[in-house]
C-alpha cells in the first residue's frame, strides 16, 4: 500500500459486496431487531432470513439488547394503534355508505331502505371479520418474536460494569462538546435508564454501544465490521454518517478512524435494508415493498410519540386548550395522510412494475421482428413465407396490444401526479 493509502486508509475503503458479509463481525442496531417486530409478516420475515444467512457473524451489544428489551412492548403497541387507526378508518366509510342510502328523501322509507341497510350491515360484518382475520395473519406477533429471539440469544454482549458506563459517559462529556461522534444529536436528552444495578443517562447510549464495538472489534480475527443500523438515515441526526450537499456519502470519518486507530479493522455502515438486500438478494419489486413498509412505520411512529407526549399531563398543562386540540388534531390527519401515501405508493410501484413488465416483453417483440424480417428476405419457400408472416401478424398486433396498455398505464400514472405534488409538499 502506497504511504497516502497507509496514512488516510479511510478514505481509500472498498465498497461493501457480498462477499464480505461471509465472514467479518457483522452488529446489528436496535432499529434493525424493532424492526422486524413492526413489520409485516413477509417484510419481516426478509429481515429474518437475511439474519439467519450470517447467524455465525452476529454480535448484539449489550446495550442494544437492553434497548430492545425496553422498546419491544412500544413498538408492539404502536404497531397496534396503527392497525387500529387503518380498520377505524374503513369501518367509518361503512359507516357514511349507510348514511348515503337514507340520505334522499323522496326514498326514506322503510320499505325501500331497510333490505339496503340490512345488506351493509351483513357486509359490514362480514367485512370486519375477514378484515380482522387478514391482519393478525399480516402481523402474527408472537411467531415472528420467538424466530428472533432463537436466531440472537447467544449473540448478546456481557453486561458491563457501572465503572465501565461511569468512564464512558465522562469522556462523552468531551466528545459530544466537540461534536465528536457517535451521539452527540442525543445530548438534549435528559433522562436516564436503570436496570439491575447499573445507571446510564440516554444521551450516552449511543457511544456506549460505541464503545462496545470497538472492544468486540479488538477480540475478534475478522478484517471488517460491520454496523448495520438505521440510525444515520433521519434528517435530524449526522453524528453517524456524513453527508453533503443532501447525499450520504459513508461511515462519519472520525468513527473509521475511531476503529482503525483502537482495533487495526474496517468500518462499514449500512441501513436495514441495504443489509437484507446484500444477503437475500431481493428483487427490486421486494426492495420496493420493504422501504414502503420501513418508511409508513417509521413516520407514524414519529406522530404517535409526539400524541404520546400531547396526552402526558405535565405537557398538557403547560399548553392553552386550543392549541392542545390544534396539536393533536395535527398529528391525527398526519397519520390518516399516511395511510392514503401508502395506499398511493403500493398503486404507483404496481404501475410502475407493469410497465417496466411492458417495456421488456416490447424489447423482445422488436427484435423478434428484426429476425422475423430478415428471414421472411432470405426465404424462397412459399409455405414458410407465409408462416413467417403470420407469425409477424401477431407480433404486431401484440404490439399494439401493449401499446394500448402502456398508454392507460401512463394515463393513470399521470393521475398520480396531483397527489404526488401534495406528497412532496406534506413531506
Amino acid at each position: 500500500m502506497s504511504k497516502l493509502k497507509n496514512q488516510f486508509s479511510e478514505f481509500y475503503v472498498d465498497k461493501l459486496n457480498e462477499a464480505d458479509l461471509e465472514d467479518n463481525l457483522i452488529v446489528f442496531d436496535t432499529n434493525y431487531l424493532l424492526d422486524i417486530l413492526k413489520l409485516p409478516v413477509g417484510e419481516a420475515r426478509k429481515y429474518l432470513d437475511a439474519l439467519e444467512m450470517v447467524k455465525d457473524n452476529i454480535y448484539i451489544p449489550y446495550f442494544v439488547a437492553l434497548e430492545f428489551n425496553f422498546n419491544k412492548i412500544g413498538v408492539k403497541t404502536d404497531t397496534k394503534i396503527i392497525l387500529e387507526n387503518y380498520k377505524n378508518n374503513l369501518t367509518s366509510k361503512l359507516d357514511n355508505f349507510g348514511e348515503e342510502i337514507t340520505e334522499l328523501k323522496i326514498l326514506k322509507t322503510d320499505e325501500f331502505t331497510a333490505p339496503l341497510i340490512s345488506l351493509k350491515e351483513e357486509f359490514k360484518k362480514d367485512f370486519s371479520a375477514l378484515l380482522e382475520e387478514t391482519i393478525n395473519n399480516f402481523f402474527s406477533y408472537n411467531t415472528i418474536y420467538a424466530d428472533l429471539i432463537k436466531l440472537i440469544e447467544n449473540c448478546i454482549g456481557d453486561k458491563k460494569e457501572q465503572d465501565w458506563i461511569d468512564k464512558v459517559q465522562k469522556e462523552g462529556i468531551s466528545r459530544y462538546e466537540k461534536e465528536i461522534p457517535p451521539g452527540f444529536n442525543d445530548k438534549t436528552k435528559t433522562d436516564c435508564t436503570q436496570y439491575d444495578d447499573l445507571q446510564f443517562e440516554k444521551k450516552y447510549g449511543d457511544l456506549l454501544i460505541w464503545k462496545e464495538i470497538i472492544e468486540k472489534a479488538k477480540e475478534t480475527d475478522k478484517s471488517k465490521v460491520i454496523f448495520v443500523t438505521n440510525d444515520g438515515t433521519s434528517k435530524k441526526k449526522n453524528d453517524i454518517l456524513y453527508s453533503t450537499h443532501g447525499r450520504t456519502i459513508g461511515p462519519h470519518i472520525y468513527l473509521m478512524n475511531e476503529m482503525k486507530r483502537e482495533s487495526k479493522k474496517e468500518l462499514h455502515i449500512i441501513n436495514n435494508i441495504r443489509f437484507v438486500e446484500l444477503t437475500t438478494g431481493l428483487s427490486t419489486e421486494d426492495l420496493s415493498k420493504l422501504q414502503i413498509a420501513e418508511e409508513f412505520f417509521n413516520r407514524n411512529e414519529e406522530h404517535i410519540e409526539e400524541l404520546n407526549l400531547l396526552t402526558h399531563s405535565p405537557y398538557k398543562k403547560s399548553k392553552d386548550e386550543r392549541q392542545y386540540i390544534n396539536d393533536k388534531d395535527r398529528h391525527y390527519l398526519s397519520i390518516r395522510e399516511l395511510e392514503k401515501q401508502r395506499e398511493y405508493m403500493d398503486s404507483l410501484t404496481l404501475i410502475e412494475y407493469k410497465l417496466k413488465e411492458i417495456n421488456e416483453e416490447k424489447e423482445y417483440l422488436n427484435i423478434r421482428i428484426i429476425d422475423l424480417e430478415k428471414r421472411i428476405e432470405a426465404t424462397s419457400d412459399i409455405f414458410e413465407h407465409n408462416f413467417l408472416n403470420q407469425e409477424m401478424k401477431s407480433i404486431v398486433d401484440r404490439l399494439e396490444a401493449l401499446e394500448e396498455n402502456e398508454n392507460e398505464l401512463r394515463i393513470e400514472l399521470r393521475k398520480f401526479g396531483s397527489y404526488k405534488i401534495h406528497i412532496d409538499k406534506y413531506n
